[in-house]
């Protein structure tokens, strides 16, 4: 008996795991409170945030599993090659 094995790997996108804009700012001013400065503070994380998260689905998205080791982990990857 002879057995194939047939692989289908569909393209992963990813999907956003950040909150909505209105219930993250919710959060935030009713945890830290609701004047000017915090409301600006919570929109600047808000916005950092959203950023890292895009770039993080766009390396995802690319394929560059590299970019998902830390830095410490790809020399410990190089030094197990060398040996």
């Amino acid at each position: 008996m002879v057995g194939v094995a047939v692989f289908f790997m569909a393209p992963a996108h990813s999907e956003t795991l950040l909150m909505k804009y209105d219930e993250y700012m919710d959060r935030c001013l009713s945890t830290y409170g609701e004047d000017k400065v915090t409301k600006s503070v919570c929109e600047s994380q808000y916005q950092a945030i959203e950023k890292k998260e895009q770039e993080l689905m766009a390396q995802a998205d690319s394929g560059d599993q590299k970019s998902w080791i830390p830095a410490s982990s790809q020399d410990g990857l190089r030094e197990e090659r060398i040996k």
